[in-house]
């Protein structure tokens, strides 16, 4: 299966063209070859919780399909989707309160020495924590062209699906909230007897009073080509529609650098599907 991974990673230019020739070439195969359209809508399971706290989020996913008919129990089909996904993640690292507050240039033009002020609030400014835990929470929505190629096993009007897939990273985009908090403003009271405070604390860390909501696109740490299987069980109607179930497994980190170990792509998806027969007497197939 690698091996063919990787030939479908190589060639996925020709493989893109020769899909579409084949899509729209099916009287040719009239007797053994059906083509058709299909959408349907994604559950994403997340690796770490969203922005509003949700472990899991919505997509979708809609694109061309065709089937080759081997014979009355097993298929070969091949998709063109235009698919989305969610990956959230959160990211944690410390700062130091003293130095951070005593680069700030407002500090040096109204003569406040932070060193000596905390010592003068009865603390040697080695002994106080003054860690500033920094937070980064995001959301990345990822949008690819996603290629599967099946092997279909029928039972009736009952399908089993298996095979790999490919994908091409079409756009990408991150929102991402950086938050502050800051332990040694807790710990003790009189840093509010500085000289504009407020205005020295909110320069100094623009996430303390209020997340800080960012967004980027294109982030290079981003694959470009994913790749994964698929399982798909669907039911396939006498007028044509079908109804399915797939999940997809991805099987390659979608960043690099890697965020977490083992930060796969994966979904649930539900779909309906319609197809077109080249001969009357010729089942519906995908």
């Amino acid at each position: 299966m690698f091996i063919f991974l990787k030939i479908l990673l190589m060639k996925r230019k020709q493989i893109l063209l020769l899909l579409i020739l084949i899509l729209i070439s099916g009287n040719n195969y009239c007797q053994n070859f059906n083509a058709g359209a299909k959408a349907g809508l994604s559950i994403i399971p997340l690796e770490k919780h969203d922005l509003k706290g949700n472990m899991f989020s919505l997509g979708y996913q809609f694109g061309a399909t065709g089937s080759y008919k081997i014979n009355n129990w097993f298929s070969i089909s091949a998709e063109i989707l235009f698919s989305n996904q969610k990956k959230a993640y959160e990211k944690f690292d410390t700062t130091s309160f003293i130095e951070t507050i005593a680069s700030n240039p407002l500090l040096s033009i109204i003569g406040v020495n932070i060193n000596e002020l905390i010592d003068s609030l009865g603390m040697a400014s080695g002994l106080v924590n003054d860690n500033v835990c920094n937070s980064r929470k995001a959301v990345t929505k990822l949008a690819y062209i996603k290629i599967p190629v099946l092997a279909n096993f029928n039972y009736k009007s009952v399908y089993f699906s298996v095979g790999p897939y490919v994908s091409f990273l079409v756009s990408d985009k991150t929102t991402e909230e950086f938050s502050q908090h800051i332990p040694i403003i807790e710990s003790f009271t009189g840093l509010d007897t500085i000289p504009f405070y407020t205005s020295i604390i909110n320069s100094s860390f623009p996430g303390y009073s209020e997340p800080l909501s960012t967004t980027s696109e294109k982030d290079k740490t981003i694959r470009k080509v994913d790749f994964g299987i698929i399982a798909d069980i669907s039911y396939h109607l006498d007028n044509n529609f079908i109804f399915g179930f797939r999940y997809e497994q991805g099987l390659l980190n979608y960043r690099s650098p890697e965020i977490y170990k083992k930060d796969y792509l994966s979904s649930f998806n539900f779909y309906v599907g319609y197809t077109l027969n080249f001969k009357d007497d010729t089942k519906s197939l995908y």
